[in-house]
């Protein structure tokens, strides 16, 4: 629950700091939830903070957090005048980090708006999707894994892997997550199951046909993988579109929203004079 109020402490502070108020508009009194020496806190700014909690909590708005975002926002005003008071907002490294603030909040508000714009997944998608993949949905498999921090790490593990070395030792010897009591297998999992929070292992584990094939290195935001199918056995009741439906347009919106950032960010690079004096 600690983790919860400091998100809304964060959505408070960083929204109000970025001008997510409306700037100097001139705010209705009369439907502010409450008001704090003549500064009102409206619903639409109300609903804007839950918005975002939403977006980044991803879990629901319990009657709690609703009073914290309404007690937070009181506590950021009450700090927030006082400072003003005190001329804290003339500071220049004040300015200077909320223009920092200002700017990536803008910046990703527009990103925001090309991906809503462009970034849309249809009923065709995710139809095309699940009948290429058909056969992957009648299935559940079995792997093992090796994970590393590093390419080059994991590069070294598969050529040692292809050069004949079991899998099990080259885990040992390189998995930063390996277990002797929890071994290097897992599952069993399904097309859309648990295994989808992590789309590339995925994508990679269920390309994989043969009993003891191995992947490519598989790059995550976690790290990079070596994946061996261990089995692949038939399911029962395989699972249908409707059943699938969800994860695949979560899966094909990610995608879209990928390669259209990629593609955004190369061409407004290209575009750009960029001149880098000195290395970080």
């Amino acid at each position: 629950m600690k983790s919860k109020i400091l998100l809304v402490a964060i959505l408070i502070i960083t929204l109000v700091i970025a001008g997510c108020k409306g700037g100097n508009a001139k705010k209705n009194k009369e439907n502010a939830l409450c008001v704090v020496n003549g500064e009102p806190f409206t619903m639409e700014e109300y609903n804007e903070f839950i918005a975002q909690y939403q977006e980044q909590s991803q879990g629901p708005v319990t009657p709690e957090i609703k009073n914290q975002i309404v007690s937070q926002w009181i506590s950021n005003e009450i700090l927030y005048q006082e400072a003003k008071k005190n001329k804290v907002d003339c500071d220049n490294d004040v300015k200077r980090k909320v223009e920092i603030l200002k700017k990536q909040i803008i910046a990703t508000e527009y990103l925001n708006k090309v991906l809503k714009e462009k970034a849309q997944v249809t009923d065709n998608d995710i139809l095309d999707f699940y009948n290429m993949h058909k056969k992957e949905y009648e299935v559940s498999i079995k792997i093992s894994r090796i994970m590393t921090f590093s390419l080059d790490k994991a590069q070294e593990a598969l050529e040692e892997i292809n050069k004949g070395r079991s899998f099990l030792s080259v885990a040992r010897k390189y998995s930063v997550d390996y277990n002797p009591q929890q071994g290097i297998t897992i599952g069993p999992f399904q097309r859309g199951g648990a295994l989808a929070q992590l789309p590339e292992i995925e994508d990679a584990a269920f390309a994989l046909k043969s009993i003891g094939s191995v992947s490519s290195v598989v790059s995550t935001k976690y790290g990079f993988f070596v994946v061996k199918l261990v089995s692949r056995k038939k399911i029962q009741k395989p699972i249908s579109l409707d059943s699938a439906k969800n994860t695949i347009y979560i899966k094909l919106s990610l995608n879209k929203q990928t390669n259209i950032y990629n593609t955004l960010l190369d061409s407004l690079k290209r575009n750009s004079k960029i001149t880098l004096s000195v290395t970080p």
